[in-house]
């Protein structure tokens, strides 16, 4: 089981990769800072954050980006049709279906000259940068990076050729280890095209090649940056179950009950919701966040049970530890009826206080109506939880 700060280093990494457009190890690296996390903090692996993409996906996505994806993969058979005598495969989130409008196209290609698609490209007029990024066996590769409009997304989408031997190929084909295509060629791509997108499946497709010839196509200015892989552009991850987790909450910190009842969060209708008003009754406090795939898959457990349990005086209150944004976004998916709260980034904090040395998400308190703990958990929810603790307070 990966361990609980792995997971929410993946979940906050895929809500970047998804929201923002990241390359991956970037995403990894920008959600241990916004975790406030050391600096050092092992980062996950790429298993673990494409189940987390994939899970962000479908909870937030799953209307827009089937559509996206097929959008840039109807781009990149564009491409590898023009490119078709450097043995052009697609690779990347856009091959393994965990692509938005925001994710880049990456090409490999097997050239018996490493030089011979950089002159082609010259010769047809097309615009292009050059760089360096990391092969699929740590090997320094030369990147060509140029601007292609995508029709249908009505923007230009950034293609980047990975210039490989064709030596390599062979290496390149290699399953990877649940078994998959870690690329496919522009067969295979068609044969994606010719399936209806799902997001949560990635593709298992044996891999011919039989690509067309390269037409002029001029780069142009992009709205958003290019984003190359460090660490192997056109390889995408494979997948590993997102494990929800059970920690034994630590000691609460002295002082952190004082300094909880006298906080005061804001409220989605931008009032506050001072803590002191809420002593007196039961409480059942949630740490949650969008990003994180157990407490949206708890939230209408709780929302059924603050139903159930308010006539009983009892309150509840979900912190949310993210973004005013994405609270709101999330709400007209998933309307919840019991109040909720922002606590943003500082609420992580207020939970290691309380207990949750890690700051991993999601973390529930009931406090009983003096204001003292009664329970605690870090983890997902159960209807047994629930009923057990509802004979508490």
């Amino acid at each position: 089981m990966p361990a609980p700060i792995a997971i929410e280093i993946a979940n906050t990494a895929a809500r970047l990769a998804v929201e923002e457009g990241l390359e991956w190890r970037a995403a990894k690296r920008r959600a241990v800072k916004e975790l406030g996390l050391p600096a050092r903090t092992a980062l996950p692996d790429n298993d673990l954050v494409e189940d987390a993409v994939r899970a962000y996906i479908g909870l937030f996505c799953a209307d827009t980006q089937p559509g996206e994806l097929r959008a840039l993969r109807e781009l990149a058979l564009l491409w590898m049709q023009r490119l078709q005598p450097f043995r052009p495969y697609l690779g990347g989130a856009v091959w393994h279906g965990t692509a938005t409008r925001l994710s880049d196209v990456y090409l490999a290609l097997f050239c018996d000259d490493p030089k011979s698609a950089e002159i082609s490209l010259i010769d047809h007029g097309v615009s292009y940068e050059p760089g360096t990024v990391t092969g699929f066996r740590g090997e320094p590769v030369d990147v060509l990076s140029l601007g292609s409009r995508s029709p249908a997304l009505g923007e230009v989408i950034g293609v980047h050729l990975l210039i490989h031997d064709l030596d390599d190929l062979r290496g390149a084909l290699r399953p990877d280890a649940r078994g998959r295509a870690p690329r496919g060629d522009a067969e295979a791509v068609r044969r994606l095209l010719a399936q209806p997108p799902d997001p949560t499946t990635p593709p298992r497709i044996a891999m011919n090649h039989t690509p067309p010839t390269l037409e002029s196509r001029p780069g142009a200015p992009r709205r958003r940056r290019w984003l190359l892989l460090a660490t192997g552009a056109a390889a995408a991850a494979a997948g590993a179950g997102l494990a929800a987790w059970r920690l034994a909450p630590r000691p609460v910190q002295p002082g952190a009950q004082d300094a909880l009842w006298s906080a005061s969060f804001e409220g989605l209708d931008g009032k506050p919701v001072p803590m002191a008003g809420m002593r007196g009754r039961p409480l059942l406090l949630n740490f949650w966040a969008t990003w994180c795939p157990p407490c949206v898959k708890e939230l209408p457990l709780l929302d059924r049970f603050h139903a159930r349990q308010q006539a009983r005086g009892w309150q509840m209150l979900g912190l949310a530890v993210d973004q005013p944004a994405n609270v709101e976004k999330f709400l007209q998916r998933v309307p919840l009826q019991f109040p909720l709260a922002l606590a943003g980034l500082g609420g992580a904090d207020l939970s290691r206080a309380l207990g949750n040395e890690r700051g991993g998400l999601p973390f529930t308190v009931l406090f009983a109506a003096d204001g003292s703990i009664l329970k605690r958990k870090m983890g997902e929810l159960s209807e047994q939880d629930l009923a057990d603790w509802s004979q508490l307070a």
